[in-house]
């Protein structure tokens, strides 16, 4: 009994000891590691529309290359006009600086005059500057990628080309039993699943944030789209923060009303798509404990840099769809869950 204990504490360092050296690769991998991610992801959101193509009788290499072109088109337009905004939105963080203060500046005198004194607490509070730097380094960090989009794209098309004779080489394998497949292939359709809805909700999101903002005439519109886009994907926290800047920039450009309207449509459209149109497409069985969220967030940036903390909740997910796929570890992926399924709370 003695044994078995020691056995299973050595088993627990020894899991321990090997998933700090994995965490401590990953972080001196980093650089190549958040192109092959971000190739991957690309690869799982478009794999439904290769297969499409060759259901429809055309060849796997037209096929491919038909969707090479589209993403080479997208990437393109992507690069030109987000990469020159952000460049514009840099230039000219100091200018946005001095006008949020001055903006600041006249709401404390405007409080003061009615009896409110919070200047000396909001000066002590609020640095403005260190605001606006945080958010120019997270845009800076993630159009740092559009210049090896070309290297992701390249993994992207051997991904695809792997991809359509996957299943041949697991039918293959020896020793693995047809249940076992059935679930690896569950999973699998999980995770694209998980990816395509997710990644047509973020787009829905992004655009209608874009749409708001230029209906109100709020600078770089279709750069902070593409931010609430990315964002998106961390649930909670992500709308929140993708939606600081575009109210700031309200307030900065025109003052406190146009802000408020700013944020009541961030609120209209973040609350529409993710409490009423993703939950019912998406299902409630695959989301994720706030908890779950939070930690994810931290150790995804913290490993991987700002793009982690836009693939951390994917990554959580595909490690969560797999694990309940194994009988032996559908207990972890189940306290991953944001909720206990109802028949567990039945007797069996």
């Amino acid at each position: 009994m003695v044994r078995i204990e020691f056995n299973r504490r050595l088993q627990s360092l020894l899991g321990i000891a090997a998933f700090v050296v994995i965490v401590a690769g990953m972080k001196a991998a980093a650089p190549l590691l958040v192109l092959f991610l971000l190739a991957a992801f690309i690869a799982v959101v478009t794999l439904p529309l290769f297969a499409g193509l060759q259901r429809r009788g055309i060849p796997a290499p037209i096929a491919l290359l038909i969707l090479v072109l589209l993403l080479i088109l997208i990437a393109a337009g992507a690069t030109t006009v987000l990469a020159g905004s952000v460049a514009d939105f840099t230039a000219n963080l100091d200018i946005y600086q001095e006008r949020l203060q001055h903006r600041m500046s006249g709401l404390l005198e405007q409080a003061a005059e009615r009896g409110f004194k919070l200047s000396d607490f909001i000066a002590e509070q609020l640095d403005t500057g260190a605001l606006w730097r945080a958010m120019g380094d997270a845009l800076a960090g993630i159009s740092g990628l559009f210049g090896q989009l070309f290297i992701v794209l390249i993994v992207v098309i051997f991904l695809l080309l792997e991809a359509a004779i996957l299943p041949k080489k697991i039918r293959a394998i020896q020793g693995i039993s047809d249940d076992t497949r059935q679930r690896l292939a569950d999973a699998v359709d999980s995770v694209r699943r998980y990816m395509g809805v997710k990644t047509l909700m973020s787009l829905l999101t992004g655009s209608l944030v874009a749409i708001l903002l230029a209906g109100t005439r709020t600078d770089y519109p279709i750069l902070l789209g593409f931010t609430a886009f990315l964002l998106n994907f961390v649930p909670n926290i992500g709308s929140f923060v993708a939606s600081v800047p575009g109210i700031l920039l309200a307030f900065v450009e025109f003052g406190p009303g146009r802000a408020a309207i700013v944020a009541v449509g961030y609120v209209i459209i973040n609350v529409g798509v993710s409490n009423f149109i993703e939950p019912p497409t998406l299902g409630r069985s695959l989301g994720l404990s706030p908890l779950v969220v939070i930690l994810s967030l931290l150790f995804w940036g913290w490993v991987l840099g700002p793009v982690g903390m836009v693939l951390s909740v994917p990554l959580t997910m595909t490690v969560k769809i797999f694990m309940g796929s194994l009988e032996e570890t559908r207990g972890l992926a189940l306290l991953l869950s944001a909720s206990a399924p109802e028949e567990q709370g039945g007797t069996e």
